[in-house]
């Protein structure tokens, strides 16, 4: 019983350490300079990476939804259409990246990551014409959606590599990690 309970406290302490790194990127991508005004890496996403990959999809989840509510308290957004794409677009992420990591496990860390971006900026894109533009000109501006995605999806995806490579025992398993293809034997 005992052991147990122990086993739940370390995943809640690993879980809230997972919240507060996805918080601390999110602080500090907020003071960066941006090439245009909606577009940034989304570092915190990583957290919500590495919580898919070393607990599941429903930890995931819950990193991602208390990590931009949190986020929005801090900087003042919460309830403001910023809230809303963060909120939208980090939940359908996780959905996608569970989804693909469920269904399509040889697309490796970085496929899902991209995946994960995509679906991010898809849904923001949507969210802004279906709440607040309603232009169809909004679409002018997908191929630099899908391009940011891409960006961004490799790079995080890189990092979460790195760290899952490097940090297994952080789940309590060791993990298997897939590559974007299996040409590593």
């Amino acid at each position: 019983m005992v052991y147990f309970q122990v086993k739940k406290f370390q995943k809640l302490t690993r879980l809230c350490a997972l919240i507060a790194l996805g918080l601390i990127l999110f602080i500090f991508e907020s003071f960066l300079p941006r090439p245009l005004p909606w577009v940034k890496v989304g570092l915190a996403n990583l957290a919500t990476l590495l919580a898919l990959y070393w607990f599941g999809f429903g930890e995931a989840l819950v990193v991602v939804v208390i990590r931009v509510g949190v986020g929005g308290l801090m900087l003042g957004t919460l309830f403001n259409p910023a809230f809303l794409f963060a909120l939208g677009g980090g939940v359908i992420a996780t959905l996608v990246m569970g989804g693909v990591r469920k269904t399509m496990p040889n697309f490796g860390v970085v496929g899902v990551s991209i995946w994960g971006a995509l679906a991010h900026n898809l849904t923001q894109l949507g969210l802004a014409y279906l709440l607040f533009i309603r232009g169809a000109g909004i679409f002018y501006l997908l191929p630099m959606f899908l391009f940011s995605s891409l960006f961004a999806g490799v790079v995080i995806g890189v990092v979460a590599l790195f760290i899952l490579e490097r940090l297994p025992m952080l789940s309590g398993t060791t993990l298997s990690i897939n590559y974007l293809s299996q040409n590593n034997k």
